[in-house]
């Protein structure tokens, strides 16, 4: 057996009758007629005609609640997001009985049979654009995912510009205030939803040479000029010691045009499973190359590692633009790994393209380990990585978080229930198979 999706009758041809409502009511509140709210509460009984005692009795009493819309609108959304829990546990509990009628249970049973299926809905896409304020006195490398620790999109991130300011500044370290705009809109039943996220937390500003668990991150240490902690895989990372961005000493490549350089070290005792970690690296270069590529990535012995989701942990960087030859520019983005771990786990800084001949590229800084802060239960995990200029009080910067609430059934089950953790199957592209227009 299976639950039933949409058939005509199925668990979200009534759940979008009931979301439907949620878009007039809304509708209403930003000015638009409500004219047909009372058609449209008709249609959600009529699509619970014919279903078991028990699933309709999810919907008892919303007519009386409908009753009071006026006065209590957001009453009357509690209700429908009621009727619509106790609708998806009774439809999932008759077609397989659940341990606990829980909404966690219910949903997960779901999730489970819609990925045995093959079934999905259309994907909400959410994008982040980082700015950093023209008056800073510091700089800092802020990055900001929106994948989780189980390689999801997250699509259940508030439209809204977060700002993070420095509030603690210290020598290659400091701490950042991070606020999400304020929200009247604590639930998904109040009729200004989406508002902000209202999220407040704060970020420890990682120390590439000092945090994370790589053993001579910073390059300091080397033994009649080989580097120490490190296994050189190709060619050669030489000792410098006048360019470097901390302490004595960074590291060189020289290009030749062929040689794919490369080195590791092993970290395997040490990661977790299907946690956000942030990896940086600060580069400088000689001169601005024609070609090169390094790549940052885990490996397990025998190829590039895949989160949860399929998902390569792999950051390529090309050194044709965008790296100074004046001073250092610090990158840093996220891995994560899957469930079960490999056997090995090695970090690589490797040459995916060879660097032009006569060029060199310097290297410091190099990370691995630390986490990145999800700022709210969805939500977008951030870090922020000191770079060569030391942060002052009050240097701040913008993350411009958009979503486009494209996938109005995924939208609709963040709204009804607000479950982050338990997203639909989803898909982009116009592929899905569980229509939004059962929303209507």
């Amino acid at each position: 057996m299976a639950i039933d999706f949409d058939s005509g009758t199925g668990l979200f041809d009534r759940l979008g009758r009931i979301g439907y409502v949620y878009q007039v009511v809304t509708d209403f509140f930003a000015g638009a007629s409500a004219n047909q709210l009372e058609k449209e509460v008709n249609d959600i009984l009529v699509e619970y005609d014919g279903a078991s005692n028990i699933v309709r009795s999810a919907v008892e009493g919303v007519l009386e609640s409908k009753s009071r819309f006026q006065l209590d609108p957001e009453r009357f959304l509690l209700d429908l997001a009621g009727a619509a829990e106790s609708t998806l546990i009774e439809m999932a509990h008759s077609d397989n009985p659940l341990q606990e009628k829980t909404l966690e249970r219910a949903l997960a049973e779901l999730i489970k049979q819609m990925r045995a299926g093959s079934e999905t809905v259309d994907a909400n896409e959410p994008a982040v654009s980082i700015s950093a304020a023209a008056g800073n006195d510091g700089t800092a490398t802020i990055v900001c995912s929106l994948i989780g620790p189980k390689g999801e999109r997250l699509e259940y991130v508030y439209p809204e510009d977060i700002t993070l300011t420095c509030s603690v500044a210290a020598a290659r370290t400091g701490t950042i205030e991070v606020y999400g705009e304020s929200s009247a809109a604590p639930t998904g039943q109040s009729v200004f939803w989406p508002d902000g996220s209202a999220a407040a937390t704060t970020l420890a500003v990682i120390d590439p040479s000092a945090d994370g668990f790589l053993v001579n991150g910073d390059f300091e240490n080397w033994t009649t000029g080989v580097l120490n902690s490190w296994t050189a895989i190709t060619g050669t990372f030489a000792e410098e010691t006048s360019i470097r961005q901390f302490g004595l000493k960074a590291a060189r490549v020289t290009g030749n045009g062929s040689t794919l350089h490369q080195i590791r070290q092993e970290v395997t005792s040490l990661v977790e499973s299907q946690t956000v970690y942030v990896a940086t690296i600060s580069l400088r270069l000689s001169s601005v190359p024609a070609a090169g590529v390094l790549v940052l990535d885990l490996f397990d012995g025998t190829s590039v590692i895949n989160d949860d989701a399929g998902n390569a942990q792999t950051f390529s960087i090309s050194l044709t633009s965008g790296i100074s030859t004046s001073q250092f520019t610090t990158l840093a983005t996220t891995f994560r790994l899957p469930t079960p771990l490999p056997d090995f786990v090695y970090f690589r800084v490797r040459f995916s393209t060879a660097l032009s001949n006569t060029v060199i590229l310097y290297l410091d800084s190099c990370s691995f380990g630390a986490e990145a802060v999800q700022i709210y239960d969805g939500g977008p995990y951030i870090a922020a990585v000191s770079t060569f200029d030391k942060l002052a009080v009050g240097d701040n910067w913008n993350i411009a978080v958009t979503n486009d609430l494209r996938g109005a059934i995924q939208t609709l089950f963040w709204r009804l229930f607000d479950r982050p953790d338990l997203m639909l199957p989803s898909t982009t592209g116009g592929t899905e198979t569980i229509a939004d227009s059962l929303i209507g």
